[in-house]
């Protein structure tokens, strides 16, 4: 059992980590701001929906390459403090006392989703190399795999934080 003196140590210092606002703006600019290359903000193109034809997938990534490239990094960069915000979330749950499983839930969405944010902007990077796109099959295989781990592959997980 603690002590009144432990206990009021304990309540002075609160708990201790990255404050988790910051974090949550962070994680928000850089994967917003990845966004905006792609988007027809920039140029008149924009990045590809699944049901266009193959042929204007393809001739995306060839003229968009650096955009493409942009967009990745900035993702990419986004998928470190969406981990810590997850990270620094279920560390203060815990120390509030949580127990509920709810916890362990949030902690797996929130990791699932930074990863897959991860990937999905290193095969986002890889579609934008030189050559890769001048073959039209590799490309829409890729194109597909990015959709597929950044669109549900992200955003289910990151309900899962979120809920």
């Amino acid at each position: 059992m603690k002590g009144l003196g432990s206990l009021r140590a304990e309540l002075s210092t609160g708990h201790r980590g990255s404050n988790p606002g910051i974090v949550a703006i962070v994680f928000t600019v850089l994967f917003v701001a990845g966004l905006v290359p792609v988007t027809l903000l920039v140029s008149e193109t924009h990045f590809p929906a699944p049901v266009q034809p193959p042929e204007e997938i393809v001739a995306y990534f060839q003229a968009e390459a650096i955009n493409v490239t942009v967009c990745a990094f900035l993702q990419f960069c986004s998928a470190i403090p969406l981990g810590i915000f997850t990270a620094v979330m279920v560390s203060r749950l815990r120390y509030h006392g949580a127990q509920a499983a709810g916890v362990l839930i949030a902690l797996f969405g929130g990791m699932t989703a930074s990863c897959a944010v991860a990937l999905s902007a290193l095969v986002q990077w890889t579609i934008a190399q030189p050559g890769i796109a001048d073959d039209g099959a590799l490309t829409r295989a890729l194109y597909f795999l990015i959709f597929a781990i950044g669109g549900p592959g992200y955003s289910v997980p990151f309900g899962l934080l979120i809920a």
